[in-house]
């Protein structure tokens, strides 16, 4: 889930860290190092597929790992994540951000176990 943090050192809200209490000692939960999923984005990849999906927005996307990567809104019109995730996906894939590459690790290793 989002962290929804900020800054570096900001503490989860109540609902967060329940359900991650919840889940403590359990493979399954996976709060994100940055503010949002998006930030596990690399940057170019992001701007590109925001680009593609509304020319023009590309250029207020923001990079970094407590920013807010998406805009709600570009103009009159509301941000469509779905379109701009599609457009992510039809790209080569980069897992060196943040600590995504051993999240998938985590995932690959629950499913596996899963299947065994």
């Amino acid at each position: 889930m989002d962290s929804d943090r900020d800054a570096k050192g900001k503490r989860l809200n109540a609902t967060k860290h329940r359900i991650n209490q919840e889940f403590k000692g359990k493979e399954g939960a996976w709060v994100t190092t940055g503010r949002e999923i998006e930030n596990y984005v690399s940057a170019h990849i992001l701007r590109a597929a925001a680009e593609q999906v509304h020319p023009g927005l590309g250029s207020k996307v923001k990079s970094g790992q407590y920013e807010r990567a998406l805009p709600a809104k570009f103009g009159n019109r509301t941000v469509d994540k779905v379109k701009i995730a599609r457009a992510v996906a039809e790209r080569d894939p980069d897992l060196d951000v943040l600590d995504l590459r051993m999240q998938i690790g985590r995932l690959v290793q629950l499913v596996e176990t899963a299947n065994s």
